[in-house]
């Protein structure tokens, strides 16, 4: 940004005439004010009064008669009786009525100057500027850091301190929520007076140059508006000098109104600097959110306490509340009524039972099915007010700020804030607001999502730990084979393997004491455990799953020693190990359009990125780091080899990993010293291993493919509970068509995957003769059921319902080989 100074030289504004400023000439009188008493009347503000009946004849300053009634009015003794709406008057004019704020009312036409019709000549802006305005005054205006307050107190001063010489000045602001008009009270922590005046034709003199955007200029009264670069009016300055002093003339209404549009410029850096500190803040709130879902958030009742703290301080309210949707009885519900102010971010008055009330009751009701904003400057003259909330907390309800929050299109919340503490909810708390509706939307879907994982999981016990400490050691020569069958093992034998694969990848890169140099056997018993913990009991996507498929890479690294380095190897190992942490037994496709609060936050590869997720978090635990031991470069090394590796086994990646590693293959071009190259073949192998079980001797295939289809079923009956048609593979009602399906996912995938594999990995070969023997099998069921369909055909049979067990096809036909 360039400096204050180069941006007065270079902004267009109307030139400031030059000219010595004559000095007002003082009556000796007490205070330079005449004082007299009328007949039938006590004059108690200080200034002259007489009665009288004329019109104000000329508005422009042009020998125009005052009454004294407007002018006791607006010039009152102090700013206070100003705001008031105080002044004494004996006989007021006939031309005017009194205004409960300000008595001086205008209800005739009057001759005003437009403040916009001022000297267009540019040329002696910078002499007058550089002669009359100190370089500091020039700052303050212009500084991005100014705030509002700061900004208006300097719009008041120059008016009288650095401009013009007058006796006094006040200074209005719009509230553009409103369309009101309120004094600005410099050391009011607020800046308002309880004094509002209404916007518009008719009305107090201030308000009507609020109206009209024009200057008004009497003999001693002068008033300007202040405007931004769009014209809008932020503000009305009104200055003053005692009756008898000079008058205000053409030059002292150029001058300050030329002025004024530098102290507008001022507000709208300050406005800017206002709204970027907000969305900085707004900012801060979500990764304070987001760290607190992964460190310090344990029930749903601390997040909303969270976002009601922040909330509640955001617009200065007396009260948040948050209200969460319950669509299966179509309610608003709270546990956590509302947030006082104070200190203590954590405190929150809690109700003896959570509020219940029809999404049709009550202005939050209203916000909620609507999906609309509600500012409501007086809650119990609206009829859409639920008077019942009051009544259960013994609170009084005045101004609402009434807000939907959304995800992906739905109101899943309504959060209100009650009672701002100065005066009424404005038009910028609106927005402040609603920006902040769409972080206080994304802060609950992440927490919703996170808080599911935590009530299903936990991190290993003592006890467990306990048990494995003192475990015997495994020492399995014959470990590395394609054909191991995991189910020979126990779950609580499990653990045991993992740690001794981990140690022997780590051992086959540098010697036994080298080796364990880079682990720490606590850590690697902590990961494990917790991983284990972490795996839901679905029937495929489980514990034994994650270890077939971090045994298969196993296999595949010391079969094929010397191609992967070892932060490759442990990499891989892990990810495999992690690869389906937290699985739901559901697929991506299952997730998107059931709207899942996973699926909102992965759009793509839905599941994957959880399950990267939750190895980042489980490494996060305290004494889970088992990389502790690498520097800062391999750490971040091995973490983009895990997350690459477990976003390989979304099999929508496959297709496209196969083209590219083929084409590379077919031209003879692959290099092992080719990082492109290399994460290919890792995202194959990963692949691989994942889809081994279609590898491994028939009958634990056979067995593998039973659990498989298991869990298919169980989504497609979900799908159908949703009014949705599974896919033909996830269908109960065709389980005679597996043996079909089972060739077309070999042939489809499991083939070109292991045929592609040998080519760079020649050791993966017993992977690849499994797959091709399994194929037979599959393919000789097909054969059956196509002549057990021929035949009931010709019998006029139906096929299947009269050939199979109608409630046991799946095993009937499994059993057929």
């Amino acid at each position: 940004m360039s400096s204050p100074s180069r941006q007065v030289s270079s902004r267009r504004l109307p030139p400031l005439p030059v000219g010595p400023r004559l000095p007002l000439p003082h009556n000796s009188n007490t205070n330079g004010r005449q004082t007299s008493t009328t007949s039938g009347s006590s004059n108690t503000t200080g200034v002259t009064t007489s009665p009288t009946s004329s019109s104000i004849n000329n508005m422009s300053g042009n020998g125009s008669t005052f009454t004294n009634e407007l002018r006791a009015a607006i010039v009152g003794r102090t700013h206070e009786r100003f705001a008031n709406g105080v002044a004494n008057t004996s006989n007021p004019s006939s031309n005017f009525h009194h205004h409960q704020y300000e008595p001086g009312i205008i209800t005739t036409t009057a001759t005003h100057h437009n403040s916009s019709n001022l000297l267009t000549a540019t040329d002696i802006l910078d002499d007058f500027v550089a002669a009359n305005v100190s370089q500091g005054q020039l700052e303050k205006w212009l500084m991005t850091k100014t705030r509002r307050q700061r900004a208006m107190s300097d719009t008041e001063s120059i008016a009288s301190d650095n401009v013009i010489q007058v006796d006094g000045k006040l200074l209005y602001i719009v509230d553009s929520s409103s369309e009101e008009l309120y004094l600005f009270a410099k050391h009011d922590p607020g800046c308002t007076t309880s004094g509002r005046q209404t916007i518009g034709m008719g009305t107090t003199i201030p308000a009507y140059v609020a109206t009209c955007k024009e200057s008004i200029r009497l003999d001693d009264i002068l008033i300007v508006p202040v405007t931004k670069s769009n014209g809008e009016v932020i503000a009305v300055i009104l200055v003053y000098r005692i009756v008898g002093n000079s008058k205000f003339n053409k030059e002292d209404d150029e001058t300050i109104s030329a002025f004024l549009l530098w102290a507008g410029a001022a507000i709208y850096y300050a406005e800017m600097y206002h709204s970027m500190e907000k969305e900085r803040k707004l900012n801060e709130f979500l990764l304070t959110m987001t760290k607190s879902i992964f460190q310090d958030i344990v029930s749903m009742d601390t997040v909303i306490t969270k976002i009601m703290n922040y909330a509640q301080k955001l617009v200065d309210a007396d009260r948040a509340s948050l209200f969460l949707v319950d669509n299966k009885s179509n309610e608003l519900y709270a546990r956590i009524f509302d947030v006082g102010n104070n200190d203590n971010d954590d405190k929150v008055d809690k109700m003896i039972k959570e509020i219940r009330f029809p999404m049709s009751k009550g202005i939050a009701g209203y916000v909620a099915t609507s999906g609309n904003v509600l500012n409501i400057k007086d809650a119990y003259q609206d009829s859409r007010f639920n008077r019942e909330i009051d009544s259960q907390t013994g609170y009084t309800t005045k101004t609402i700020l009434c807000m939907p929050i959304f995800i992906r299109g739905n109101v899943i919340g309504v959060v209100q804030m009650v009672n701002k503490r100065l005066s009424a909810f404005s038009q910028q708390d609106e927005q402040s607001f609603e920006t902040f509706a769409v972080y206080c939307g994304l802060a609950l879907h992440h927490a919703k999502v996170a808080l599911e994982v935590l009530s299903y999981h936990s991190q290993c016990n003592q006890e467990e730990l306990h048990n494995l400490r003192n475990a015997d050691p495994v020492f399995v020569t014959s470990l590395a084979r394609y054909d191991f069958n995991v189910k020979m093992i126990t779950d609580s034998d499990i653990p045991r393997y993992v740690l001794f694969m981990f140690r022997d990848i780590f051992a086959s890169f540098s010697k036994k004491k080298e080796s364990e140099d880079k682990y720490d056997i606590e850590e690697l018993m902590k990961f494990t455990l917790t991983v284990r913990k972490n795996y839901r009991k679905v029937p495929y996507h489980n514990w034994y799953h994650a270890f077939t498929v971090a045994h298969t890479m196993y296999t595949i690294i010391k079969k094929n020693p010397n191609l992967f380095t070892e932060l490759e190897a442990i990499g891989l190992y892990v990810a495999c190990l992690c690869h389906d942490l937290d699985h739901r037994g559901r697929n991506n496709a299952f997730m998107v359009n059931s709207s899942t609060p996973l699926a909102a936050v992965y759009s793509t590869s839905t599941m994957e990125h959880h399950h990267f997720n939750q190895t980042i978090t489980i490494l996060q635990n305290d004494g889970h780091n088992i990389f502790s031991h690498l520097n800062s470069e391999e750490y971040k090394t091995v973490l983009g080899y895990i997350k690459h590796a477990i976003l390989a086994t979304d099999l929508a990646l496959f297709f496209g990993n196969k083209s590219k590693l083929k084409g590379i293959l077919d031209s003879g071009d692959f290099s092992w010293n080719n990082s492109i190259h290399r994460a290919l073949i890792r995202a194959i192998a990963v692949t691989a291993c994942d889809i081994s079980s279609n590898a491994k001797p028939w009958e634990v295939n056979k067995d593998t493919v039973r659990v498989i289809f298991e869990e298919f079923y169980a989504q497609g009956d979900e799908e159908k509970r949703q009014g949705r048609q599974p896919i033909p593979m996830m269908d109960r009602d065709l389980a005679h068509e597996l043996p079909a399906n089972q060739v077309g996912f070999v042939v489809g995938i499991c083939l070109p995957c292991y045929e592609l594999l040998v080519r760079v990995l020649p050791g993966a070969q017993p992977m690849l003769d499994g797959i091709r023997a399994n194929l037979r099998k599959w393919s000789i069921l097909v054969a059956k059921q196509k002549a057990v369909k021929e035949k009931a055909e010709a019998m006029g049979m139906r096929y299947p319902q009269d050939c199979y067990d109608t409630d046991n096809v799946f095993n009937a036909i499994l059993s057929e080989d």
